[in-house]
């Protein structure tokens, strides 16, 4: 009996320690995994405000002729929760830029009602794989001159591109790391 008793309470030690240790391992696999922050229109006005002015300073530099330069603002990208998806955050960062360049008046902006048609006659909504290349000749075919690319990257960051499409030549990126202060989304 006695040797029941041992027997009993040192696996009941043992119980604790592996579900002391399991719970450790779980408290240090969660801190490695990267959270998402809750981004807001406020955290990004900041970052888009100095951005597209950057944006427009590069058009200005590239752009030779005395007409307008076409500009198509694609899908912001939110790869946070995978790729090629669209949150409402990124839907808003896509819509912000498109309105900073219409109201800028410098730019014919062609609208993503267009491109929206395009990508469904050629069924790259469903392939879940869009690439820059496709892009260029999308671009081509809507008759733009310059094309925005953005996402929210897994890391925090807004990451923003442009590209004169007939050169394909990348005259303009940047990545900037979206406020860690804020809330985190669980």
């Amino acid at each position: 009996m006695t040797c029941l008793r041992k027997s009993i309470s040192s696996s009941g030690f043992s119980a604790k320690i592996i579900s002391s240790l399991l719970f450790i391992l779980l408290i240090l696999f969660s801190s490695c995994v990267s959270s998402k922050i809750v981004i807001s229109d406020e955290m990004m006005m900041p970052i888009l405000d100095e951005e597209f002015e950057s944006m427009e300073e590069a058009i200005d530099e590239n752009w030779s002729l005395k007409r307008k330069p076409s500009v198509i603002v694609f899908f912001c990208y939110d790869e946070r929760f995978g790729e090629n998806t669209v949150t409402v955050i990124s839907n808003w960062i896509q819509s912000d830029l498109e309105s900073r360049f219409v109201k800028s008046g410098n730019y014919k902006v062609i609208d993503k009602q267009n491109l929206d048609r395009i990508l469904k006659e050629q069924k790259f909504q469903q392939s879940g794989y869009v690439d820059d290349k496709v892009m260029v000749d999308m671009g081509r075919e809507l008759g733009g001159n310059y094309m925005v690319i953005s996402k929210i990257n897994q890391y925090n960051q807004f990451v923003a591109k442009i590209s004169n499409i007939e050169t394909a030549e990348l005259i303009y990126t940047t990545t900037r790391l979206i406020s860690k202060n804020a809330k985190v989304a669980r």
